[in-house]
C-alpha cells in the first residue's frame, strides 16, 4: 500500500485526502488525536485497482441545486486511467459520480473475421490534473498531451481541448496562484509553457531551458516569477 497523493479540503482545512496506489481514497481528520478517518472511498469490488494520480477539492455551485447560489465542496480524483471521478461533500457523506473517461484517439486493429478492422480506444496514461477555473480541470498524461474538461459534462468521454504540449512526460501542470485561466506545463523537451483559457491550442509564452525539467512552481508573491527544478534550482 503506498500512498500517491495528498490534498487538503477548503471548507474543512483539517481534512486531508489520501490517494492509494490501488484506487482507493481515506479523508482524515489531522484535528483529532487519532486521526480520526471521516470517509473511505473504495474503488468498485469489480474493478482492477488503477493508482490515484491526483486528487482536488474546488467549492462549486451545485448544478443540481441551480436555484440557489449556495456552494459546496467537490472532490476530484484522477486515476492514471484517465477515468476522473467526483465525490460531492455533504455532512461528511460523499456521493459518487464519474465525469470522464479519457481515451486516446481510436486505432484500427484486425479482426479474425473476414480480414475486417475493429475500431478501439487506447487508454490514455494520466500523470497530472489540476482545477483551473469553475467550469474547467486539465489533465495531463504521459505522452504529452494537455486535456481540457468540464465538470458538467455531457458526455464522459468528451474533452473540450486536446493539445500536443509537450515530448514525453508531462511533468509540471500547475495553476498560477493570480489567475483563473493561466496555467503551466513542462515536459521532456526542456521547456516551460505557459497556456492561458479553456479552449487553449498554443501557449503564450514558451521557456527554454538547457536541461530537462524536473518540476516548475509560480512564485506566491511575484506573479512574474517562475522557479524550475532540472538538476538546480
Amino acid at each position: 500500500m503506498t500512498i500517491t497523493c495528498l490534498k487538503f479540503s477548503v471548507e474543512e482545512p483539517s481534512y486531508l485526502a489520501v490517494g492509494f496506489d490501488y484506487g482507493d481514497l481515506l479523508i482524515v481528520d489531522v484535528s483529532s488525536k487519532s486521526l480520526e478517518i471521516v470517509a473511505r472511498l473504495c474503488n468498485q469490488p469489480s474493478l482492477k485497482p488503477v493508482n490515484v494520480v491526483d486528487i482536488f477539492w474546488t467549492m462549486r455551485t451545485d448544478d443540481k441545486y441551480a436555484e440557489t447560489d449556495d456552494q459546496c465542496e467537490f472532490l476530484l480524483k484522477c486515476s492514471l486511467n484517465g477515468c476522473v471521478v467526483c465525490y460531492r461533500q455533504s455532512n461528511n457523506v460523499f456521493t459518487e459520480k464519474t465525469i470522464m473517461e479519457l481515451f486516446d484517439d481510436e486505432i484500427s486493429v484486425p479482426t479474425d473475421q473476414d480480414s475486417g478492422l475493429l475500431r478501439k480506444k487506447s487508454i490514455c496514461s494520466v500523470t497530472k490534473m489540476i482545477g483551473l477555473n469553475q467550469n474547467t480541470y486539465v489533465v495531463g498524461t504521459a505522452d504529452g498531451w494537455v486535456y481540457s474538461c468540464l465538470y458538467e459534462n455531457p458526455t464522459k468521454y468528451k474533452y473540450t481541448t486536446r493539445t500536443k504540449a509537450h515530448f514525453g512526460i508531462i511533468k509540471s501542470l500547475e495553476k498560477s496562484p493570480y489567475s483563473w485561466d493561466v496555467f503551466l506545463t513542462t515536459g521532456d523537451d526542456f521547456t516551460i509553457k505557459i497556456w492561458v483559457g479553456d479552449f487553449f491550442t498554443e501557449p503564450v509564452i514558451t521557456l527554454l531551458a538547457d536541461t530537462p525539467i524536473e518540476k516548475a512552481i509560480w512564485s506566491r508573491t511575484n506573479s512574474t516569477i517562475i522557479v524550475s527544478v532540472n538538476g538546480k534550482v
